[in-house]
Order: C-alpha cells, then structure tokens, then sequence
C-alpha cells in the first residue's frame, strides 16, 4: 500500500498527550503511536562564549520547524530509504509562502526516518548481520514555519539558521557539517519504566548523541520542497546498537521528548536552536503499519 505521510501516528492535543497513565505492566498492542509538535524551549543546548571552555548550555528558543507528521511503518521486504519520495507529503499550508520558501534557502518540508532493527546487536557481526532484516521506519516530518521564512531571508539571520542553512546547503560537499547533525532524547517517565540497564537509560536521558557515518540525505530537485534524513541504527557502534536492544521493549510504556539540533561550535555559531522537535508516546515497535514501496 501506498501512505501519506501522517496518516499512521495519531495527531493529539497537548493535554490530551499527558492524561495518560503511561506506565503499564504490557503493553497496548491496539493504540497507536500518539504525537504533538514539540516546544524547543524545553531543550537546553549549547551556548557561548567560548563553548569548549565553559561548557555552559541554556534552553533553546523556539523551534525553527513544526512537527506535522509522525509515522511508525514497516515494509516486510526491504528497508525504507528516501521515504520522501514514495508517499505523499503532507501540503503546504494556508500559512505557507512557497515562493518565498523557494528564496530563502531552507527546505518546505524536514523528514527525519530512523530506521531501526529488529534483530538483536552482535559483537562479532559487521553491517551484514542485518541485511535480511527490513526493521522498521519511525518518521517525523517537519514543516518550515513562517517566522523561519522571513529571518532566513533577512539580512542578520540567528546562528542556529544560518547554520542550519550552511547544513542543508554543504551536506553533500562539508565533512565537517555533516558530523553535526544532533537528537536529543529526553524519557520524562523514565523512573517509572521497568527497563533493564535503568543507570545507563537514566545517565543518557536528555542528552544529546550526535549522528555522524549513519545518515544519508535526499532531496527534491529544486531542494527547496524537502530535506531527508534516514539514520540507519545498524551503522552506529555496537554499545549504542545493545543500548537499543535493551530498551526497544519498553518504547510503548515511555513518554518522550525528541529534538533534533545542528551543533554549533564557534562562538559566531551559538547559541544553538533546536529545529524540530515532538512529543510522542506508545512508539510500539510491534504494532507498525505494513506498507510496499
């Protein structure tokens, strides 16, 4: 089956998300993955002087980009790539400048696939332990919204929209902007989620993993109606790959917090912005949509 995106995660409010009872003994094979756009003021990211030195971090702004979009798919025969490509992507709004879109540097649309498998981590094994092993796709799509528009095509955008610009622009070209592409994960029910290696979820909630040597991009023709981001789970190492083995049971029961952010490093690139960011719940790993692309 074919699939616009948004179409499998259900869309709700923010209070909504919250009168949840979100820890449970099993887990509710019937509920869907449940999302709201994110607030990036609730994520703390670096800012300056001088970074390296001081360590010194604040909580972003707002973000850049509104999440419009969560899916949890599954293609029995292969892995999703480029998913942008092969489903319907959600319009541009009534909000939306297209032309003005098209000017300012920044794609219309953000889609982020973590592509995530379902076979256990080896130690031993390389890349080729997962080749017959199609995983599934979690996907969260970002619309540019207007107050982004206009900034990037003023003449003092912020660090973190130039940056980000400078991102999507020298992906292709920019070692160096490449490796800088950041989740933050944040577990708000962490304590009350009977996960095995509980210290080690708890040591690393909320703080940021950069993603380096497991994406690849895609984009539109123009690059001005989407940017693509799949990071593929089974290029990271391999305690990070057992990390996930240990908690990929316990994704339906967690609430969650995930932003995404390009880091900044001088002082002319900070203080960073998060660019899209959601609120998600019963990411249920067992209960995804079947598609064929």
């Amino acid at each position: 089956m074919t699939f616009a995106l948004g179409s499998t995660g259900q869309k709700l409010s923010e209070l909504e998300l919250h009168e949840w009872d979100a820890v449970k003994n099993h887990v509710e094979e019937s509920l869907p993955l449940q999302w709201t756009d994110g607030d990036g003021k609730t994520f703390r990211v670096r800012t300056g002087p001088d970074y390296k030195k001081n360590g010194n971090k604040a909580l972003s702004e707002d973000s850049l980009y509104e999440c419009v979009a969560v899916d949890l798919v599954a293609d029995p025969d292969k892995k999703i790539e480029h998913i942008a490509s092969k489903a319907e992507l959600p319009p541009p709004r009534d909000i939306d400048d297209v032309k003005a879109i098209e000017l300012s540097g920044l794609p219309r649309l953000i889609v982020v696939n973590i592509k995530i498998p379902y076979k256990a981590a080896s130690l031993m094994s390389g890349a080729s332990h997962y080749d017959n092993d199609p995983g599934c796709s979690w996907i969260l799509t970002f619309s540019i919204k207007p107050e982004t528009v206009k900034e990037a095509l003023g003449d003092n955008p912020r660090p973190g929209v130039r940056l980000l610009k400078t991102f999507i622009s020298e992906w292709g070209t920019n070692e160096d902007i490449r490796r800088r592409f950041k989740v933050i994960c944040h577990v708000d029910n962490v304590t009350d989620v009977p996960v095995r290696g509980i210290s080690m979820l708890k040591g690393y909630n909320g703080k940021p993993a950069i993603i380096n040597k497991m994406g690849d991009r895609f984009s539109d023709e123009k690059k001005s109606e989407y940017f693509e981001l799949d990071l593929n789970i089974t290029k990271g190492k391999y305690m990070s790959r057992k990390g996930l083995d240990q908690v990929r049971d316990y994704f339906a029961m967690a609430f969650a917090r995930i932003g995404f952010v390009i880091q900044g490093e001088p002082d002319d690139e900070l203080p960073e912005i998060v660019f899209g960011c959601a609120n998600v719940r019963n990411v249920n790993l067992g209960n995804v949509t079947k598609v064929s692309l």
